[in-house]
């Protein structure tokens, strides 16, 4: 029902007749339901409701959170490529070598690992890729620590020392360089695991709060 609203404004021009000025002067204002409708839906639609802002936001820090430990994971992995790489390149200038030790393609393809880990987690920056790069970093922190106990109990006639052609006056060397990395790698496992439990819990608590909020689409800025 469209419903107005009348007002008297008198006499409002003194030249007019004495007819004309008793004559009310009416100002129509619209209140129809479906303008007032109209109105509030172009309200709602600039104003963005709470919960889509709280996932925005909370998705938006993950990220931000997820990345940054992805950035740490790349460093550490191209760190330790050294020893393979400086192996390689000695290879390389060397002529009287013939045939690359093995350690030094296999170093290098585990130091790849965590490579693959952080870019895995900077394209998909959710909790269950940290929770998914956090059982590779304790898989690769494994082996780390399984080749230092192999290094520090080497022997000289240890026969997978001279299946790698790994030198045993290394082996010292090599023994505290596979402990360090096997300690990098646990401690970004245990951060990733750690951040990928929190994100789980408070989505979890965004969905019981405000159930739908996480599907809502989130405006790139």
């Amino acid at each position: 029902m469209d419903r107005s609203i009348v007002l008297d404004l008198g006499n409002s021009r003194a030249s007019q007749s004495e007819d004309d000025a008793s004559a009310p002067i009416s100002i129509r204002v619209s209140t129809s339901p479906d303008a007032t409708a109209k109105t509030k839906g172009s309200r709602a639609r600039e104003r963005p409701s709470l919960p889509t802002n709280r996932a925005a936001q909370s998705r938006d820090l993950q990220a931000k959170v997820s990345r940054f430990l992805a950035t740490a994971i790349g460093l550490w992995g191209l760190f330790s490529w050294t020893p393979g790489a400086l192996a390689w390149q000695n290879w390389v200038t060397d002529f009287s070598a013939t045939i690359l030790p093995l350690w030094v393609p296999a170093s290098l393809v585990l130091a790849g690992l965590p490579l693959l880990l952080g870019l895995l987690l900077f394209q998909i920056p959710e909790w269950a890729s940290l929770q998914a790069t956090a059982a590779g970093l304790l898989v690769i922190a494994s082996v780390y620590g399984f080749a230092a106990s192999l290094f520090a109990f080497a022997q000289p006639d240890s026969g997978w020392l001279t299946a790698l052609g790994f030198p045993l006056s290394e082996t010292k060397r090599a023994t505290v360089w596979c402990l360090a990395m096997a300690t990098l790698a646990g401690l970004l496992s245990f951060g990733c695991f750690r951040e990928g439990q929190r994100w789980r819990r408070i989505g979890e608590l965004l969905s019981q709060l405000f159930p739908g909020s996480e599907r809502e689409p989130t405006s790139s800025g």
